[in-house]
């Protein structure tokens, strides 16, 4: 893996990307809705110029360690082998700071 520095707009471009991509695989009418208001203008901000913003906070949490994506499971949700049992997945909690 390359580990280049994204610039704050290219690490949004490849999130728009991301979510594209989703989107085209699953036709969620949730991620079409923020797929359209994340477009860039030709001001090259985002249709919803809030976006921008909520990013660049979003950017800055991450970058003050901020942002735990770490899922953890119960000891129920876990099989005798250490594996996610089925009957549980959804019940996976995650701990946000």
């Amino acid at each position: 893996m390359n580990d280049t520095k994204m610039t704050e707009k290219e690490a949004y471009l490849a999130m728009f990307s991301f979510l594209e991509d989703y989107y085209n695989r699953t036709k969620l009418d949730e991620i079409g809705s923020l797929l359209s208001g994340m477009c860039i203008m030709s001001d090259e901000m985002p249709m919803d110029k809030a976006y921008w913003y909520e990013w660049k906070k979003a950017v800055q949490k991450s970058r003050d360690g901020k942002v735990d994506a770490e899922v953890r499971f119960s000891p129920a949700d876990l099989s005798s082998n250490g594996q996610v049992s089925g009957r549980n997945q959804g019940g996976a909690s995650r701990n946000l700071k």
